[in-house]
């Protein structure tokens, strides 16, 4: 059910709400203030290429068109293609409507394109309880369902940033009628400081399952793996020498990455890369290099900036979209929010915006 509420910060707002080991998140207000400040010198440090073919305009117009079907706008936005031809968009926060009585909103959605016009599903994912919701992440296509890790995140009072993670469950959502088969809590991840299923990458036998821990400022990448889309299969985690099965060995990997990342293999002996926003809410957008899914990750550089979108606003929630890649150049999206509550005259500033780079900038 939607909810009669201001849209939160969805889950790249982690960047800066997630406290040491416990995850508990903090109080906005002062480092809301120091990313602003920060703004301007990560602009200046960043470039933008010049994206000439196959515009993201026809993404932009899609979201855009939804208005009156329940959906407004939505962060997160993971993205995976369906075996009849369609596109399955997943969303965490999710502004439903507006009006003069204000926003409503649900914790996520699906929204389907190809066919015909754009399918709303909202709240696939139920709240467990009064209390708790569930947050979208990264997601495979198994057995005629989306198999979605998910993010479980506690309300822990009234204010905007007073939740904390709770753990990685592995949802099953039927696509035929887009409901929620089963929801089952994920080993090792509850009340874990890794929040996993934040990025997926198929390569060889494998399925491998990207993590991103904060502890105050900093993060780091982790990996798991399971055989190739088997997510329901126990897990074993890169120590960085071997795989085990305890999840507390784990290793910190690439370090600087932001809450939400990429992971992309882009063939043709080209490698793979890890794409990810500069962390604190920078518009800086980095690659990393890698042969391995493992790393070394190596060869970092600026493929884009996000750019300004009015007064205390800030960028967030870069994620690659391979299944578009089209004319030499993938699609990406990243999500635009407000240090101020959102209110209905700008409630479709919340949509995803969309640009592609040419694979040979990547």
């Amino acid at each position: 059910m939607a909810a009669s509420v201001q849209p939160g910060p969805g889950p790249g707002a982690r960047a800066f709400a997630y406290a040491s080991t416990c995850r508990v998140a903090m109080r906005g207000v002062l480092l809301a203030l120091t990313v602003a400040a920060l703004l301007p010198t990560v602009a200046a440090a960043a470039t933008r290429p010049r994206v000439t073919a196959h515009s993201a305009r026809l993404y932009a117009g899609t979201f855009g068109s939804l208005s009156d079907s329940g959906w407004i706008g939505g962060d997160g936005t993971n993205s995976v293609g369906l075996p009849d031809g369609r596109d399955c968009w997943i969303f965490s926060d999710t502004i439903t409507s507006s009006s003069a009585a204000g926003l409503t909103f649900a914790h996520n959605s699906i929204v389907s394109t190809g066919h015909g016009r754009p399918r709303v599903i909202a709240n696939p994912m139920p709240q467990p309880s009064p209390d708790a919701f569930y947050w979208a992440g990264a997601a495979r296509v198994a057995f005629g369902q989306i198999w979605e890790i998910a993010e479980r995140i506690v309300q822990t009072g009234p204010g905007l940033w007073d939740f904390h993670f709770a753990g990685n469950y592995l949802a099953k959502i039927n696509i035929g009628n887009w409901k929620l088969a089963s929801m089952t809590a994920l080993a090792g991840t509850i009340n874990a400081t890794v929040d996993w299923g934040v990025a997926m990458l198929d390569r060889g036998r494998y399925t491998y399952i990207y993590g991103s821990e904060s502890q105050g400022l900093s993060s780091w990448l982790h990996v798991a793996r399971v055989p190739k889309g088997r997510l329901d299969a126990p897990w074993t985690y890169y120590t960085g020498r071997r795989w085990t099965t305890d999840a507390s060995d784990s290793r910190r990997l690439l370090p600087g990455v932001a809450p939400a990342f990429s992971v992309v293999d882009l063939g043709a002996g080209r490698g793979i890369r890890v794409i990810t926003q500069q962390p604190m809410m920078g518009q800086a957008i980095y690659s990393w290099h890698a042969a391995s899914p493992v790393g070394p990750f190596t060869a970092q550089h600026t493929i884009y900036t996000t750019g300004n979108f009015g007064a205390r606003t800030y960028t967030y929630n870069t994620l690659a979209h391979p299944e578009q890649t089209a004319g030499g150049q993938m699609l990406f999206s990243f999500n635009v929010n407000s240090f101020d509550a959102l209110s209905p005259a700008d409630a479709t500033l919340y949509r995803p915006r969309f640009f592609r780079v040419p694979l040979s900038r990547l």
